[in-house]
């Protein structure tokens, strides 16, 4: 169900922007302490009248802002007004992974910090996108390695990590598995993994938190199959469950 200050929008979206919904393949909705932000996903490269309808939506609609996201090799990202919200420390993004749930997403962050137990060690975080746990974790870790593959992602959570003075955060974006395999090949080594992978899951998780030495792996999962397969092969390496919510 859409949150209060969304309801009605997807009428008056869809009334201005008619003029070019032929050229939108995706509409992404962000609501936040009331403010909203919408991303367009196109078939196309920016156009004109993509930049004058996006611009009319804002003003009609009451949105903080809009995000243009043209097609793949079509050109870059457009902003349009100011479609950055702020979630506690976390910005977030139309056109980036957001927890769907405000309130559970809290508890969720709050369960993911507490079994981890990363106060004062070393923490490498796949899958990390905006800083999500992230910033939680940093404020009581020695030092967290945050990896994630979409740069709109990170560029979020740094800059998130900047206004809260957090400078224990090295944000690398890459392949998140490739990068945790690479990271173990060049000899860094960790005391706590957490991973919050797509539903495809993690499937060399157990391999990576071995080769880094990790001695806890907290893992978010959205997929329960995924979730099983992974699970399986971090028993197999001689982790134990030790609780699941």
């Amino acid at each position: 169900a859409l949150t209060q200050p969304l309801q009605g929008l997807p009428a008056v979206l869809s009334d201005v922007l008619g003029p070019v919904l032929k050229d939108v393949d995706e509409v992404q909705l962000l609501e936040t302490a009331g403010a909203v932000a919408v991303a367009l996903v196109l078939k196309t490269a920016i156009k004109l009248s993509h930049r004058e309808t996006a611009e009319s939506a804002r003003r009609k609609a009451g949105l903080a802002g809009l995000v243009l996201f043209p097609a793949q090799g079509k050109g870059g990202v457009e902003l349009i007004g100011k479609p950055t919200l702020s979630d506690g420390d976390t910005l977030l993004r139309p056109d980036t992974f957001t927890q769907a749930h405000g309130a559970l997403n809290s508890q969720l962050v709050s369960a993911a910090v507490v079994g981890l137990q990363a106060q004062g060690r070393h923490v490498l975080e796949l899958y990390c996108g905006n800083g999500n746990f992230t910033l939680a974790l940093a404020k009581t870790a020695q030092g967290v390695v945050a990896v994630e593959s979409f740069g709109a992602s990170v560029a979020l959570g740094q800059e998130a990590a900047t206004r809260a003075k957090l400078e224990n955060i090295r944000w690398i974006q890459s392949d998140a598995e490739k990068t945790g395999l690479a990271l173990a090949r060049e000899g860094e080594r960790f005391d706590c993994l957490l991973v919050d992978p797509p539903r495809a899951g993690c499937a060399k998780v157990a391999q990576i938190a071995k080769a880094t030495g990790a001695a806890r792996v907290v893992y978010v999962a959205c997929d329960p199959s995924s979730l099983a397969r992974d699970a399986k092969a971090l028993i197999a390496a001689g982790y134990e469950p030790v609780t699941a919510q």
